[in-house]
């Protein structure tokens, strides 16, 4: 058993079987949002046995795992949840891994290119990482201790939208425990957006009333930078 807990949902489009080799610096966890193929099934059990069935948002398929796996997850360091959308490789998972405890952060994420909403998560040559106010829900690393004091937030909507502004509020905005890691760069491989019609609730609607009910002030900041 290692240190490190990677969490993702899985479908049959999935990057996620690009991400795990005998060169990881961490466990695996898959949780099936659709029936999946015969042979993605295979390819998946051979990178880990546990792969489980589930269906909603990641962020409720997580939760629900945690609930009903508290022991286990009490087992790791750090937890990472990214969307399976990600392509990314082995090694820069385990620098992510060795970046976030060797800086003792409570939430981070790699910056990202290809299709991003967010400016601030956009790559800076040159930087180690950036002490930020925002780490976007697409893929973010808890600490153990701060994913336990959090992860209560995470079937508050449907969407996930929002989230991102109520962690650091939760936490009370710590000026060196939330980062945006520039030497690790992911891909989001696919658009933003577009099919909202999933959701009961449009997301931008689910976000106000989240930020609204918790009177959050969203802010998007850099507090300071590491090179």
């Amino acid at each position: 058993m290692k240190e490190n807990l990677l969490i993702t949902p899985l479908g049959n489009k999935s990057l996620s079987h690009a991400w795990v080799s005998e060169k990881s610096n961490f466990d695996s966890i898959f949780i099936c949002y659709e029936d999946l193929t015969k042979d993605n099934k295979i390819k998946y059990l051979n990178l880990t046995s546990q792969v489980y069935e589930g269906r909603g948002s990641k962020f409720q398929l997580v939760k629900s795992f945690i609930e009903n796996n508290k022991e286990l997850i009490n087992k790791y360091k750090f937890i990472w949840i990214p969307d399976d959308d990600i392509a990314i490789s082995t090694n820069d998972i385990n620098t992510l891994y060795k970046t976030a405890n060797d800086f003792q952060l409570d939430i981070c994420s790699p910056s990202m290119n290809g299709f991003t909403s967010h400016t601030i998560t956009n790559p800076i040559k040159g930087n180690v990482l950036r002490y930020t106010s925002f780490v976007e829900v697409t893929a973010p690393l808890f600490s153990l201790e701060s994913l336990l004091k959090l992860y209560h937030s995470f079937d508050f909507n449907d969407s996930s939208w929002g989230f991102d502004h109520y962690w650091p509020f939760k936490l009370g905005y710590p000026k060196n425990k939330i980062a945006i890691l520039d030497k690790i760069t992911m891909t989001h491989t696919n658009p933003v957006g577009g099919n909202y019609d999933r959701f009961p609730t449009h997301p931008s609607i689910e976000m106000d009333e989240l930020l609204t009910k918790y009177n959050i002030n969203p802010i998007k900041e850099t507090y300071s930078t590491i090179c």
